[in-house]
């Protein structure tokens, strides 16, 4: 989650001085998202089953 922040923050604070460094950030920072996402419902699935 930690990385996902610091994306964001880089797209946030880039968006004045360089678009297309910001979006290359907020782009990484969703796929980041996504792993967590993806992760985080796999784990949830799987607790779900053993209970």
């Amino acid at each position: 989650m930690q990385e996902y922040l610091g994306l964001i923050e880089d797209a946030y604070n880039l968006r004045q001085t360089d678009h297309a460094l910001s979006d290359f950030s907020e782009y990484r920072a969703k796929k980041v998202l996504h792993e967590i996402n993806k992760l985080s419902f796999i784990t949830d699935n799987s607790f779900l089953r053993t209970s």
